[in-house]
């Protein structure tokens, strides 16, 4: 039997590719980038972090700039609208596909994605109160 020999970058590249197929993948970067954060902006590199996150790029275009923001602002406004627009497509495979409501036979079914959506809507009303 004859094995195949990997190139370097199949070494490399298959534990990657192997973790990002993963579906906590994001969860564990998501943790560790935020455990990172909070060390650096509250360690004595503090000042240098804050620089940082305060540079400013974005595009040009006929020679004029567009879009120049500091990487705190496009952290801000930018990934976050995607964090919240993956977070509403979750919550909408959750409603429509009824994941958690297998159990439920059929024709309670419509009774309990009632009931789920007016809760969600009383739970995010009760947070924008607070």
């Amino acid at each position: 039997m004859q094995t195949i020999k990997k190139t370097p970058i199949e070494k490399i590249s298959k534990p990657i590719q192997s973790f990002i197929a993963q579906e906590k993948s994001g969860g564990i970067v998501l943790g560790i980038s935020v455990i990172l954060a909070l060390i650096l902006a509250n360690s004595g590199w503090s000042a240098s972090y804050h620089h940082f996150l305060e540079n400013s790029f974005g595009f040009q275009w006929n020679g004029k700039s567009c879009f120049d923001f500091s990487l705190h602002h496009w952290i801000n406004d930018g990934l976050m609208a995607v964090f919240f627009f993956v977070v509403g497509l979750e919550l909408k495979r959750e409603i429509v596909g009824c994941a958690s409501l297998n159990f439920v036979p059929i024709k309670n079914r419509i009774y309990w994605h009632n009931l789920y959506s007016i809760g969600v809507l009383f739970l995010s009303a009760l947070c924008g109160l607070l």
